[in-house]
C-alpha cells in the first residue's frame, strides 16, 4: 500500500514543478503569439514553439 510519506512526497513533488513553470514563464524573454501558437500546434511544434519563445528567438519581445 502506498503510506502517507509516499503521497506527501509526490504532492511535494508536484508543487514544485508547477511552482518552475510559474517561474520561467514569467522570466520568458519573448511572449508568443496567438498566430505561433495556432500554427505550430497544427503542425505539432507547440513546445518547440514556446521554448524558443522563452530562449528569446521567437515571438515577440515584452514590454517590461
Amino acid at each position: 500500500m502506498i503510506s502517507l510519506f509516499e503521497i506527501i512526497i509526490c504532492v511535494g513533488i508536484v508543487f514544485f514543478i508547477i511552482m518552475f513553470i510559474k517561474i520561467s514563464i514569467d522570466h520568458a524573454t519573448n511572449i508568443p503569439t496567438w498566430n505561433g501558437i495556432i500554427i505550430s500546434s497544427l503542425i505539432g511544434m507547440l513546445g518547440f514553439y514556446l521554448i524558443m519563445c522563452w530562449i528569446g528567438w521567437m515571438g515577440d519581445k515584452r514590454d517590461n
